[in-house]
């Protein structure tokens, strides 16, 4: 764990295509560990994605959360599609 990847890519010729993914613990877990440690509210990704649809609304960010075949956290994508 502890591993960060990072793949850009063009799609349909006017989509950039930015995947980012770790093999952390997971969103969920990581949201157990932070609610036992502070009650700071993060607005940092609304306001990204709130940037990203001023520039072009069909612009888009998707957080998946990724999983093995038992169904146990094995990090997370965050994908941003950027229309050129």
């Amino acid at each position: 764990q502890g591993n960060l990847f990072i793949n850009v890519s063009m799609k349909d010729h006017n989509k950039l295509v930015i995947r980012i993914e770790d093999d952390g613990i997971g969103r969920e877990a990581a949201a157990k560990l932070k609610m036992n440690h502070t009650h700071h509210k993060s607005y940092g990704i609304e306001i990204t994605k709130e940037r990203l649809r001023m520039l072009n609304p069909e612009n888009v960010i998707e957080i998946v959360d990724l999983k093995d075949t038992s169904g146990s956290a094995t990090g997370t994508a965050v994908i941003i599609t950027i229309i050129l």
